[in-house]
């Protein structure tokens, strides 16, 4: 896919998504809505379905490994594919992911069964040695993470790396919902999503690709751009 100019409404992500031929990839696009045929959830209408999703459907199916900037001024989209091909040359592919679904305080998103040490050494790599990339955060972008309801650890990440769970307060996620205001709700759904996805979640998930997702404008989806091998063991 051809990458988009370089303009200050664009930005860009480094993701973990599931390969092509991997059942997830499929049922998580209908899940989310991305493609037609959402399955049904007895209880629930389509639209209380489609309001849910909605966050995670405009950043798409993933796991943020270095979370959506506005390239700096004098930086450019090649230089941060050169960039990521370096580190993922550099980087040995981690272990593939046994993953399930759990709930995240209001979220639902599916996590790894156990530990995860060499992605979560892959995920700093790519907070760190991509930040030169990152523009920073306008008044608009502070005020809509709203600082002042975090956690002061989570602040100080914030205001050093423009996204709050990162390094030691990293937990490698892929979200399948926005916040849903209920426990009980929470419950039902998260029942339900451990049914639905539980024969595509039989195969591992691989983490031997670094994905880079960009976005033209922020009511836009993002898309997958390109791909950078992981260094193979």
């Amino acid at each position: 896919m051809t990458s988009p100019p370089n303009t200050g409404s664009h930005r860009h992500a480094v993701y973990l998504v599931p390969p092509m031929d991997h059942p997830l990839r499929p049922l998580a696009d209908r899940w989310l809505g991305r493609v037609p045929g959402r399955p049904p959830i007895p209880g629930y209408s389509d639209e209380t379905l489609e309001a849910w999703t909605s966050d995670p459907r405009r950043y798409g199916f993933h796991g943020t490994l270095k979370a959506p900037l506005t390239l700096a001024p004098g930086r450019t989209v090649e230089a941060l594919d050169r960039t990521i091909a370096t580190l993922a040359a550099d980087h040995p592919a981690p272990p593939a992911l046994v993953l399930e679904v759990a709930a995240l305080g209001p979220f639902l998103a599916l996590v790894s069964r156990t530990p995860t040490p060499e992605l979560d050494a892959l995920a700093a790599r790519c907070v760190t040695e991509l930040d030169a990339f990152r523009a920073p955060p306008t008044a608009e972008d502070l005020a809509r993470r709203k600082p002042e309801a975090l956690s002061p650890r989570h602040r100080v990440l914030f205001e050093r790396w423009g996204y709050p769970y990162v390094l030691g307060e990293f937990r490698f996620h892929m979200t399948l919902t926005g916040p849903i205001p209920t426990p009980w709700d929470r419950e039902r759904i998260g029942a339900a999503l451990a049914d639905l996805f539980a024969p595509a979640l039989e195969r591992p998930l691989p983490a031997d690709t670094l994905a880079r997702f960009h976005q033209t404008n922020r009511s836009t989806p993002f898309l997958e751009a390109t791909g950078f091998p992981l260094r193979q063991a």
